[in-house]
Protein backbone atom coordinates (compact mmCIF):
# COMPACT_ATOMS: atom_id res chain seq x y z
CA UNK A 1 0.00 0.00 0.00
CA UNK A 2 1.10 3.52 -1.16
CA UNK A 3 0.69 6.55 0.73
CA UNK A 4 1.37 10.20 -0.17
CA UNK A 5 1.36 13.52 1.76
CA UNK A 6 -0.57 16.29 0.47
CA UNK A 7 0.27 19.82 1.85
CA UNK A 8 -2.55 21.80 3.72
CA UNK A 9 -3.89 24.62 1.25
CA UNK A 10 -4.79 27.62 2.90
CA UNK A 11 -8.41 27.30 3.63
CA UNK A 12 -7.60 24.10 5.22
CA UNK A 13 -4.44 25.69 7.60
CA UNK A 14 -7.78 28.41 8.36
CA UNK A 15 -10.44 25.66 9.08
CA UNK A 16 -7.52 23.67 10.68
CA UNK A 17 -6.98 26.55 13.05
CA UNK A 18 -10.63 27.66 13.47
CA UNK A 19 -11.31 24.07 15.14
CA UNK A 20 -7.88 24.21 17.02
CA UNK A 21 -9.28 27.63 18.79
CA UNK A 22 -13.15 26.04 18.85
CA UNK A 23 -11.40 23.23 21.39
CA UNK A 24 -10.89 26.03 23.87
CA UNK A 25 -14.81 26.90 24.32
CA UNK A 26 -16.77 24.91 25.83
CA UNK A 27 -19.81 24.70 23.74
CA UNK A 28 -24.01 23.55 24.73
CA UNK A 29 -27.01 22.47 22.42
CA UNK A 30 -30.16 23.36 22.74
CA UNK A 31 -33.08 21.86 19.95
CA UNK A 32 -36.13 23.20 19.47
CA UNK A 33 -38.75 22.20 16.82
CA UNK A 34 -40.35 25.20 15.33
CA UNK A 35 -43.19 25.96 12.33
CA UNK A 36 -42.37 28.55 10.24
CA UNK A 37 -45.47 28.16 7.92
CA UNK A 38 -46.77 32.20 7.91
CA UNK A 39 -42.88 33.18 6.62
CA UNK A 40 -42.65 30.34 4.63
CA UNK A 41 -45.90 31.17 2.88
CA UNK A 42 -45.09 35.27 2.97
CA UNK A 43 -41.43 34.63 1.41
CA UNK A 44 -42.99 31.73 -1.69
CA UNK A 45 -45.75 35.16 -2.28
CA UNK A 46 -42.70 37.87 -2.38
CA UNK A 47 -41.93 39.43 -4.99
CA UNK A 48 -38.07 39.21 -4.41
CA UNK A 49 -36.64 36.19 -2.96
CA UNK A 50 -35.03 36.10 0.08
CA UNK A 51 -32.18 33.58 0.95
CA UNK A 52 -33.42 31.41 3.74
CA UNK A 53 -30.32 32.36 5.83
CA UNK A 54 -31.12 35.84 5.47
CA UNK A 55 -34.39 36.06 7.06
CA UNK A 56 -32.77 33.63 9.94
CA UNK A 57 -29.69 36.00 10.63
CA UNK A 58 -32.31 39.16 10.65
CA UNK A 59 -34.75 37.40 12.90
CA UNK A 60 -31.87 36.84 15.51
CA UNK A 61 -30.31 39.96 15.46
CA UNK A 62 -33.52 41.25 16.01
CA UNK A 63 -34.02 39.25 19.35
CA UNK A 64 -29.88 40.03 19.98
CA UNK A 65 -31.04 43.77 19.90
CA UNK A 66 -33.41 42.35 22.96
CA UNK A 67 -31.26 40.07 24.74
CA UNK A 68 -28.02 41.44 25.85
CA UNK A 69 -26.94 38.11 26.61
CA UNK A 70 -26.81 37.48 22.47
CA UNK A 71 -24.01 40.34 21.77
CA UNK A 72 -21.40 39.32 24.89
CA UNK A 73 -18.50 37.23 23.87
CA UNK A 74 -15.92 35.58 26.45
CA UNK A 75 -12.31 37.26 26.43
CA UNK A 76 -9.19 36.36 28.21
CA UNK A 77 -7.51 39.79 27.92
CA UNK A 78 -6.70 42.16 29.07
CA UNK A 79 -8.28 39.56 32.32
CA UNK A 80 -11.45 37.47 31.87
CA UNK A 81 -14.95 39.10 31.21
CA UNK A 82 -17.69 39.55 28.67
CA UNK A 83 -17.44 41.71 26.39
CA UNK A 84 -20.60 43.32 25.31
CA UNK A 85 -21.26 44.52 21.59
CA UNK A 86 -23.84 47.48 20.90
CA UNK A 87 -24.44 45.42 17.88
CA UNK A 88 -24.16 42.09 16.31
CA UNK A 89 -21.98 40.80 13.43
CA UNK A 90 -23.28 37.44 11.48
CA UNK A 91 -21.02 35.06 9.95
CA UNK A 92 -22.25 33.15 7.17
CA UNK A 93 -20.46 29.71 6.67
CA UNK A 94 -20.56 30.10 2.38
CA UNK A 95 -18.80 27.56 -0.06
CA UNK A 96 -16.65 28.93 -3.49
CA UNK A 97 -13.84 27.46 -5.30
CA UNK A 98 -10.54 28.83 -4.48
CA UNK A 99 -7.90 27.06 -6.70
CA UNK A 100 -9.77 24.91 -7.99
CA UNK A 101 -10.43 23.41 -4.33
CA UNK A 102 -13.99 23.50 -3.06
CA UNK A 103 -13.50 25.98 0.62
CA UNK A 104 -15.12 27.35 2.84
CA UNK A 105 -14.91 30.99 3.56
CA UNK A 106 -16.70 33.02 6.65
CA UNK A 107 -18.88 35.86 5.33
CA UNK A 108 -19.43 38.42 7.76
CA UNK A 109 -22.65 41.11 7.69
CA UNK A 110 -23.43 43.73 9.86
CA UNK A 111 -26.71 43.48 11.60
CA UNK A 112 -28.79 46.57 12.01
CA UNK A 113 -32.53 46.84 12.87
CA UNK A 114 -33.14 49.22 9.80
CA UNK A 115 -31.23 47.36 7.46
CA UNK A 116 -33.95 45.88 4.58
CA UNK A 117 -33.70 42.13 4.01
CA UNK A 118 -32.84 43.32 0.68
CA UNK A 119 -29.69 44.90 1.54
CA UNK A 120 -28.51 41.88 3.73
CA UNK A 121 -29.17 39.48 0.88
CA UNK A 122 -26.76 41.82 -1.63
CA UNK A 123 -24.20 41.13 0.76
CA UNK A 124 -24.73 37.89 0.86
CA UNK A 125 -24.93 37.85 -2.85
CA UNK A 126 -21.68 39.58 -2.98
CA UNK A 127 -19.82 37.19 -0.86
CA UNK A 128 -20.74 34.06 -2.73
CA UNK A 129 -20.18 35.44 -6.37
CA UNK A 130 -16.97 38.29 -6.09
CA UNK A 131 -14.00 37.04 -6.29
CA UNK A 132 -12.75 35.65 -3.32
CA UNK A 133 -9.35 38.26 -3.28
CA UNK A 134 -12.00 40.98 -3.60
CA UNK A 135 -13.50 40.10 -0.41
CA UNK A 136 -11.25 41.79 2.51
CA UNK A 137 -12.48 39.33 4.90
CA UNK A 138 -11.68 36.79 2.80
CA UNK A 139 -8.18 38.30 1.45
CA UNK A 140 -7.04 38.56 5.15
CA UNK A 141 -8.05 35.08 6.45
CA UNK A 142 -6.10 33.69 3.15
CA UNK A 143 -2.94 35.88 4.14
CA UNK A 144 -2.82 35.12 7.76
CA UNK A 145 -2.60 31.22 6.60
CA UNK A 146 0.39 31.78 5.20
CA UNK A 147 2.18 32.29 7.90
CA UNK A 148 3.86 29.44 10.10
CA UNK A 149 1.50 27.66 12.04
CA UNK A 150 3.05 28.88 15.67
CA UNK A 151 2.17 32.39 14.33
CA UNK A 152 -1.30 31.63 13.03
CA UNK A 153 -2.32 30.33 16.67
CA UNK A 154 -0.59 33.19 18.70
CA UNK A 155 -2.33 35.41 16.36
CA UNK A 156 -5.86 33.71 16.69
CA UNK A 157 -5.94 33.59 20.06
CA UNK A 158 -5.32 37.27 20.30
CA UNK A 159 -8.28 38.23 18.13
CA UNK A 160 -10.33 36.13 19.93
CA UNK A 161 -9.20 37.04 23.26
CA UNK A 162 -9.55 40.82 22.43
CA UNK A 163 -12.80 42.22 22.85
CA UNK A 164 -13.05 44.85 19.41
CA UNK A 165 -11.16 41.97 17.68
CA UNK A 166 -12.96 39.55 18.60
CA UNK A 167 -16.39 41.05 17.30
CA UNK A 168 -14.52 42.21 13.96
CA UNK A 169 -12.60 38.81 12.76
CA UNK A 170 -14.80 36.70 14.25
CA UNK A 171 -18.44 37.96 14.01
CA UNK A 172 -21.09 38.00 17.37
CA UNK A 173 -22.91 34.74 15.78
CA UNK A 174 -22.66 32.01 13.48
CA UNK A 175 -25.49 30.73 10.82
CA UNK A 176 -24.40 27.26 9.56
CA UNK A 177 -26.73 25.15 7.48
CA UNK A 178 -27.28 21.72 5.46
CA UNK A 179 -31.01 21.56 4.65
CA UNK A 180 -30.58 22.33 1.53
CA UNK A 181 -28.69 18.91 1.15
CA UNK A 182 -31.27 17.16 3.07
CA UNK A 183 -29.02 17.22 6.20
CA UNK A 184 -28.84 18.82 9.63
CA UNK A 185 -25.70 20.21 11.39
CA UNK A 186 -26.37 19.43 15.16
CA UNK A 187 -22.55 20.31 16.46
CA UNK A 188 -20.83 23.32 14.26
CA UNK A 189 -17.00 23.48 14.89
CA UNK A 190 -16.96 26.99 15.73
CA UNK A 191 -15.72 29.45 18.35
CA UNK A 192 -18.40 31.73 18.34
CA UNK A 193 -20.97 32.38 21.56
CA UNK A 194 -23.54 31.38 19.68
CA UNK A 195 -24.77 29.34 15.87
CA UNK A 196 -27.66 28.90 14.65
CA UNK A 197 -28.70 25.51 12.29
CA UNK A 198 -31.59 24.25 11.21
CA UNK A 199 -32.54 21.48 9.12
CA UNK A 200 -34.82 20.61 6.19
CA UNK A 201 -38.48 22.27 6.41
CA UNK A 202 -41.21 19.70 6.97
CA UNK A 203 -44.59 20.08 4.38
CA UNK A 204 -46.09 21.83 8.01
CA UNK A 205 -43.50 24.61 8.23
CA UNK A 206 -42.20 22.82 11.04
CA UNK A 207 -38.37 22.95 11.03
CA UNK A 208 -35.49 21.52 13.59
CA UNK A 209 -33.68 24.65 14.82
CA UNK A 210 -30.48 23.69 17.09
CA UNK A 211 -28.04 26.35 19.10
CA UNK A 212 -24.82 25.99 20.32
CA UNK A 213 -23.64 28.79 22.85
CA UNK A 214 -20.53 29.43 25.29
CA UNK A 215 -21.77 28.20 28.56
CA UNK A 216 -19.02 30.87 30.50
CA UNK A 217 -21.34 33.78 28.54
CA UNK A 218 -24.88 32.50 28.91
CA UNK A 219 -27.30 29.26 30.29
CA UNK A 220 -29.43 27.07 29.06
CA UNK A 221 -32.76 29.48 30.07
CA UNK A 222 -31.68 32.09 28.02
CA UNK A 223 -31.04 29.82 24.88
CA UNK A 224 -34.52 28.36 25.28
CA UNK A 225 -36.11 31.70 25.70
CA UNK A 226 -34.38 33.30 22.92
CA UNK A 227 -35.36 30.16 20.68
CA UNK A 228 -39.15 30.52 21.34
CA UNK A 229 -38.73 34.36 20.88
CA UNK A 230 -36.71 33.42 17.43
CA UNK A 231 -39.92 31.69 15.86
CA UNK A 232 -42.23 34.82 16.97
CA UNK A 233 -39.89 37.19 15.07
CA UNK A 234 -39.57 34.79 11.87
CA UNK A 235 -43.46 34.72 11.66
CA UNK A 236 -43.91 38.20 12.65
CA UNK A 237 -41.30 40.99 11.68
CA UNK A 238 -39.57 38.98 9.29
CA UNK A 239 -42.49 37.86 7.75
CA UNK A 240 -44.38 40.93 7.47
CA UNK A 241 -41.31 42.94 5.95
CA UNK A 242 -41.28 39.95 3.46
CA UNK A 243 -45.29 40.58 2.44
CA UNK A 244 -43.98 44.27 2.19
CA UNK A 245 -41.82 43.29 -0.92
CA UNK A 246 -44.94 43.05 -2.46
CA UNK A 247 -46.64 40.01 -4.56
CA UNK A 248 -44.81 38.00 -7.24
CA UNK A 249 -46.43 38.20 -10.73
Amino acid sequence: MKFKFIPLSLPRRYMADLSHTRLSVPLGTIKRTINIAGLREARQQAAISIPWTILFAKAYGLVAAETPALRRSFVALPWPSLCEADGSVVTIIVERIWQGEKALFPAKIKMHAERPLTDLADDLTRALNDPVESIRHFRVLLNLSRFPWPVRRLLWWLAHNIGPLRTAYFGSFGISVLGHLGATITAPVTPLTSTVCYGPFAASGDVELFMTFDHRVMDGEIVARSLARLEEVLNGPIAAELRGLGQRA
